[in-house]
């Protein structure tokens, strides 16, 4: 394979230190143009001579105004070239990296400290994204390893002490261990959800459907987890609209799912064209929409003083605003006080009957 030719590129100090050289070389020029080259033709047989020294004397001013240029660019660019050096002293491993900080000199130039502070501000980012992912990561495992410890009793049980049991004791065991099955997929979905999300892979597929058909889909598989709470859910109102099934059907499940495991006594829903609305009786968000709806939060949040962590449990919001807005809607809290949540997800425009 050939190899293209590189380009020639110089550096910044050649440039700076090319223009100082033009700017100190120019007036020379101008000068010798304008008066010297007109006077020397009225010197006769002297001419030769001046020429022979006004050449040699535009050199030394090339020669100077080269080296001036040099000296200068160098100085002006050191604050630059420290900086160059301390990011290049920076720990090249990532979870060092986010500790690390560029140290502000008072004798920088403003622009210089601008650019350290900048620097560090993004040092700070690494830091807060490397803190997320790694409380995520253990709130993860914890999520994962409940459901996958509870399973596994009910196996080892249906295993051990099958003569022992009744057959209701059996059924519910079998439930139980579908039950944290089905948890265990829907963290597995949601994680998987997520990272497409992050990655940009995500293109929804859309087509006409009933917008109530998907909400109803999602309170089938919500219905135990209303029994077992005592929330009753109540639906109102059906729209069409045009959209990917699978995914906002994923969409409206975790907005109802929430809805459901927070609130105190009701869920209700309103469906109108291009919007559904799901409003709950319960404590209402901890925090703004924007800070609970990450892939990755490391914020423990407080409802009605029991404390939550908000770790796996904030990809639901997530997936879901990610969703509606690769429809071109958005999610949007309408109420979070201490009376109730009240969401609403705009289908978008192609969401719209």
């Amino acid at each position: 394979m050939a190899l293209g030719r590189r380009r020639f590129r110089p550096s910044l100090r050649a440039q700076l230190g090319l223009v100082i050289a033009l700017l100190s070389l120019l007036p020379n020029l101008v000068m010798a143009g304008l008066v010297f080259l007109p006077a020397v033709r009225d010197l006769g047989g002297l001419a030769p001579r001046v020429t022979a020294g006004l050449i040699g004397w535009l050199v030394a001013i090339v020669m100077l105004s080269v080296t001036i240029g040099g000296v200068l660019a160098r100085v002006l660019l050191a604050p630059l070239t420290r900086v160059m050096r301390d990011a290049d002293a920076l720990p090249r491993t990532s979870r060092r990296l986010g500790l690390a900080r560029l140290p502000v000199a008072e004798d920088d130039p403003p622009e210089i400290t601008s650019l350290r502070n900048a620097i560090n501000r993004l040092l700070a980012q690494v830091q807060t994204e490397q803190r997320r992912r790694s409380t995520f990561s253990a709130t993860l495992m914890h999520d994962m390893k409940t459901p996958l410890l509870a399973q596994g009793n009910a196996l080892r049980l249906l295993r051990d002490e099958r003569a022992g049991l009744s057959e209701t004791d059996v059924q519910a065991l079998l439930t139980q261990a579908a039950g944290e099955t089905d948890a265990l997929r829907a963290l597995v979905q949601q994680l998987v959800d997520a990272h497409r999300f992050e990655q940009g892979e995500v293109v929804p597929k859309s087509t006409d459907v009933r917008v109530r058909d998907l909400v109803e889909a999602e309170l089938g598989r919500l219905r135990d987890m209303a029994v077992e709470r005592g929330v009753r859910i109540e639906v109102d109102g059906d729209a069409e609209a045009r959209v990917d099934p699978e995914l906002m059907g994923r969409a409206v499940g975790n907005l109802l799912g929430n809805a459901v495991r927070y609130a105190s006594s009701s869920v209700r829903v309103e469906i109108r064209p291009g919007l559904v609305r799901v409003a709950d009786d319960g404590p209402g968000l901890p925090a703004p929409l924007e800070e609970l709806a990450r892939p990755f939060n490391d914020q423990p949040a407080v409802i009605a003083g029991q404390r939550y962590r908000v770790g796996s449990g904030g990809l639901g919001l997530y997936v879901a605003r990610s969703i509606l807005e690769a429809h071109g809607g958005r999610l949007v809290a309408e109420s979070q006080g201490p009376g109730g949540t009240v969401l609403l997800a705009y289908l978008g425009r192609k969401g719209s009957a």
